[in-house]
């Protein structure tokens, strides 16, 4: 769909990513002068390059931001000289000054650092404090375009604070670009030394000289503190100035040494991979690749409107402005973040037959000015997939391939690994794929990150061979498995245990609460292995309780709850009428939960926590200022929701609806009648909230215990009755401030919940460990990021956690063992998909028939990983996975026509001739 084309087509212009002469090459750093040198010292060192300054009365050994600091007196006209090194700076035309600075003058300018004509009159090139944080260009030609102007901060900075500052020089035409504390102030064309139309002839840290017609010889001599001052040859991305900004704040200098997004071109086979191997993640909004001999292949392009990437989780996704032999461009409304050490194929995008290796490769990013593009190197490889050497890529290599696959010790080609990277995997199956039928290129192979979006394609490749994927499917496979490689499962960020908590002392038969204050407890509430010093950090958010729900013995409620036991016996029981528990503070959408005011109104801060405030304001008294909710969720809106569940009462007793669970307007968990309207029009049913009601056709069985869980991420909501997917839905979220309410709905003015609710537990997943912990939203979060892991529902899932206690991972028939008979038991169900509402869903009955990762496929991931515990097990048996392709001696002209098919299934590719 091509509605946001003029759109973004406009945004294009603005952005300038048709017009390469506003760039940033590739550079490096120049100095770094640390400021960390002793009293006494006379000497500032550089770490770099050894520019060393010579102190002119300027004295070391001051408290700085990180480590020391130098401390300058203006009355005695104190600074660092560096006018022996000018030349190495002198002719920079781009780069990035990074200075820290503290200084409560506000009077007249005061020079942090400079170049100037100590001849000529006014003529400097200077970053200086006057109230306001500057950068100017002078020059007594009046011929430079900053001559009327300079870059500045919008507030003073003469407050006796540390503060830092960058300023980006870009060549060419584009905008140069102030920020202060990590926020870009102004934008605006400033010379940089190498612009100035007469000679520089000093340098120093710390003051000007202007001994020119009327001048003074030195002065503007800075009063107050410099710290760690680094200069560049390239403008440094936004990602990277924040950077340097966040780890100063916590005493931290970090020196960039990698600044680019590439581009890799295997020249073989055509591919191109969209490469981040920084250590940023970057949020483009667009990007662009040109050649002017038109090497470019608009029909091979996989652009990322064709893999249906999601644009910043709010606008309408990556849109393509221009698919041209000469020119391949795409642009996204609000940014898309690409993961530091993350790649992204974009298809055979390079075209072999014109083949010249003259590709530029250009992107904005998000935040950075209007026009401001980042060019970066654009990597040609190349690749073979003739495994076997007989000089034809052909069924035989795959086999070789099939074979070798998940090998990464001691493999080249003879293994299978065709691009070269030390890993037989999907990425080599994508280059045979292309080569197929070819005589072998005579090519070399070099170490490469491994194309990423290709090795998907590869995976999905297998599935086609029972049917051709929709592209919705294509692509929720493609989350799957993603989703399912995480090291770390999600984080239980609020565990309510309704009365297990020892803490809580609770008595069967007595009100919940009356024990602890009217007051039912969170028992985690923090990640204490992220952050084990926050064990009373405010993040515990306990439930009021409302009516008089009474705790019971859940061991002898019914049969007895499924693993129920000691220490973990006691639930909570609603009368259907008025019972319910609270908390003002929903979890539905954990990135605004944390970054909203209205989450944290004064009146919910408990135990003497100070009011939230950007400033950072004690108000108690304490000397430290503390959040109520610590946690850096900035970004993360994936959670998921589970609870043990009792109903109780006869089918025809309740209204409509029954709500166990409301987390704000649309997500939660309820009954309801299958009628979806009326009052008791129908049997009760399972239904999960999630931009609005969803009901499943699966039944609810009363006085008997189930397990019911809602996850809900990447757009789509999953309900599980005891671990059975049975409803899905994909539709677009969004949370509110309302309450937190269970066994009722929010406000607690109906729908109430008549049974025993017990383990109430919700989590989250994503991944903030970026986030330093003095970063700022609208609140403060002194703890920082985390990495809060990625939902696996073997692990989290309480009930499918119960099912599958003591059984391996690999283990398909479930007998407790893994062995040949697992072979057995695996191959009847290759390539079945489970769909729940037209989604690829895993859950305990695909684990039961092979899908061992729980993607809702039986596909080669699995296969790996049965594989890979055989050989593993006493038995050291090997499970060969070319019995899975093929029982014939050359599968290779079906596998690939199945895998065009895919391709053809996944890209919906139009004929761009006529729509470009």
């Amino acid at each position: 769909m091509k509605s946001s084309y003029f759109q973004l087509a406009a945004c294009a212009g603005l952005l300038g990513i048709t017009c390469l002469s506003a760039d940033r090459a590739a550079g490096d750093i120049l100095a770094h002068w640390s400021f960390d040198e002793t009293a006494g010292s006379t000497t500032l060192v550089d770490s770099v390059n050894g520019y060393n300054g010579t102190a002119v009365g300027a004295t070391a050994g001051a408290t700085g931001q990180i480590g020391g600091a130098w401390d300058f007196d203006d009355a005695n006209q104190e600074y660092i000289d560096l006018t022996s090194h000018l030349s190495n700076f002198s002719g920079l035309t781009q780069g990035t000054i990074s200075a820290w600075f503290n200084s409560s003058d506000s009077t007249g300018r005061k020079v942090i650092i400079g170049a100037y004509n100590s001849t000529a009159a006014s003529d400097e090139s200077v970053l200086y404090l006057q109230s306001m944080v500057h950068y100017d260009t002078r020059d007594s030609t009046g011929t430079l375009p900053g001559e009327s102007g300079n870059l500045g901060s919008t507030s003073s900075m003469a407050d006796g604070n540390w503060h830092h500052v960058a300023v980006n020089f870009n060549s060419g035409e584009a905008a140069d670009s102030i920020y202060v504390d990590g926020v870009l102030q102004e934008t605006e064309d400033e010379p940089f030394w190498g612009d100035m139309t007469s000679a520089l002839d000093g340098m120093a840290i710390g003051r000007n000289v202007d001994s020119g017609s009327g001048g003074s010889g030195g002065q503007w001599h800075f009063p107050g503190l410099i710290d760690d001052i680094q200069i560049y040859d390239e403008p440094l991305p936004l990602v990277a100035i924040e950077k340097i900004y966040n780890d100063g704040l916590l005493g931290i200098s970090t020196q960039v040494t990698s600044f680019d997004l590439t581009v890799e071109v295997d020249t073989t086979t055509g591919l191109m991979t969209f490469i981040n191997d920084t250590v940023f993640d970057f949020e483009v909004d667009s990007y662009q690749i040109t050649s002017s001999s038109n090497s470019l292949s608009p029909s091979g392009w996989s652009s990322f409107e064709d893999q249906d990437l999601e644009g910043g989780g709010t606008g309408s996704g990556w849109a393509e402005l221009s698919a041209a032999p000469n020119e391949l461009v795409e642009a996204i409304p609000g940014g898309y973040v690409f993961a530091n050490n993350s790649t992204l194929g974009l298809g055979t995008g390079f075209d072999t037959v014109v083949g010249v290796q003259d590709l530029v490769f250009a992107y904005h990013v998000q935040g950075e000015p209007a026009g401001s593009m980042a060019t970066a190197e654009v990597i040609y490889v190349s690749s073979d997939a003739d495994f076997d050497g007989s000089g034809e890529i052909n069924g035989r290599d795959f086999l070789v391939w099939q074979r070798g696959f998940g090998l990464s010790e001691q493999v080249d080609k003879s293994n299978g690994d065709a691009n070269g990277d030390g890993t037989v995997d999907g990425g080599d199956l994508a280059v045979w794929d292309l080569q197929y039928g070819i005589s072998a290129p005579l090519a070399t192979t070099r170490s490469v990150p491994e194309p990423a979006g290709m090795f998907l394609l590869a995976i999905g490749a297998m599935a086609v061979l029972s049917k051709r994927l929709s592209r919705s499917a294509s692509c929720l496979l493609c989350l799957c498995i993603i989703s399912n490689t995480a090291s770390a499962d999600a984080f239980k960020d609020r565990q309510y245990l309704l009365g297990d908590d020892p803490l809580e002392g609770a008595i069967v038969g007595n009100t919940v609460g009356i024990a602890s204050s009217s007051s039912t407890f969170d028992s985690v509430g923090v990640n204490l292995t992220a952050f084990p010093a926050a064990a009373d950090s405010g993040a515990f958010q306990d439930l009021t309780v409302g009516g008089a729900p009474s705790y019971v013995d859940v061991s002898a409620v019914g049969t007895g709850r499924p693993g129920a036991g000691v220490g973990d016996k006691i639930g909570a029981r609603f009368d259907g009428s008025s019972d319910r528990l609270s908390q003002a503070v929903n979890f539905a959408s954990p990135n605004r939960t944390w970054n909203l005011a209205a989450f944290w109104p004064e009146d919910l801060i408990k135990g003497g926590y100070d009011v939230p405030s950007l400033a950072g304001i004690d108000t108690t008294g304490d000397g430290l200022y503390t959040p109520a909710n610590p946690h850096n969720m900035s970004g993360l809106f994936s959670t998921a929701i589970q609870a043990w569940v009792f109903p109780e009462g006869t089918e025809n007793g309740h209204g409509e609806r029954e709500d166990i669970l409301r987390d704000g307007t649309q997500k939660g968990l309820f009954i309801t009648d299958t009628d979806d309207g009326g009052a008791d029009g129908g049997p009760d049913v399972w239904g999960h909230h999630y931009a609005g009601l969803r009901v499943s056709d699966t039944p609810v069985v009363r006085n008997q215990w189930s397990h019911v869980q809602q996850r809900a991420t990447g757009g789509i909501s999953v309900l599980y009755v005891n671990g059975i997917a049975v409803d899905a839905v994909a539709a677009t979220f969004n949370n509110t401030s309302l309450e937190l309410s269970i066994g009722s709905d929010d406000g607690g003015s109906g729908n109430f919940f008549e049974g025993v609710l017990d383990n109430i537990e919700m989590s989250v997943e994503g991944d903030t460990s970026s986030q330093p912990a003095t970063a700022t939203n609208t609140e403060l979060g002194y703890l920082g990021g985390a990495d809060w892991g990625d939902f696996d529902l073997g692990e989290d899932n309480d009930f499918v956690v119960q099912q599958l206690a003591g059984i391996p991972e690999a283990d398909v028939d479930m007998d407790g063992d893994v062995d040949p008979n697992d072979i057995t038991a695996f191959i009847p169900f290759w390539l079945l998909e489970n769909e729940v509402d037209g989604i690829l869903i895993g859950d305990l009955n695909t684990r039961a028939q092979g899908d061992l990762n729980f993607d809702g496929i039986t596909d080669l991931d699995d296969a790996v990983i049965l594989r890979e515990a055989l050989i593993a097990s006493p038995f050291g048996a090997v499970f060969d996975l070319s019995v899975l392709v093929s029982p014939v001696p050359e599968p290779s002209t079906l596998l690939h026509c199945f895998i065009g098919t895919i391709g053809i299934a996944l890209s919906e590719r139009r004929r761009r001739g006529m729509n470009h």
